[in-house]
């Protein structure tokens, strides 16, 4: 299991939930999901008490996958904008 070093006390509460949310939305086959899934978790990671999880590209990966090539996007960077 992937543990995050983070200040919030509840970390690794919020990271199996989008781990579940992005779970569920890849199964969905929906792009449209998958997209807000991996924009709300990065939005959660840029805060600095919470931080990016070891295994991020999880979520870059679900989210390139998600897209028909050539895909939107290249990395989780250019959703944090």
């Amino acid at each position: 299991m992937t543990q995050i070093t983070s200040r919030r006390p509840d970390a690794n509460r919020v990271y199996k939930s989008q781990r579940a949310a992005l779970t569920r939305a890849i199964r969905s086959n929906n792009p449209a999901a998958v997209e807000a899934v991996c924009r709300a978790a990065v939005a959660e990671w840029n805060d600095p008490s919470l931080g990016w999880p070891d295994d991020w590209s999880t979520w870059e990966r679900a989210l390139l996958d998600a897209f028909p090539w050539p895909p939107p996007y290249t990395s989780l960077d250019e959703l944090a904008t």
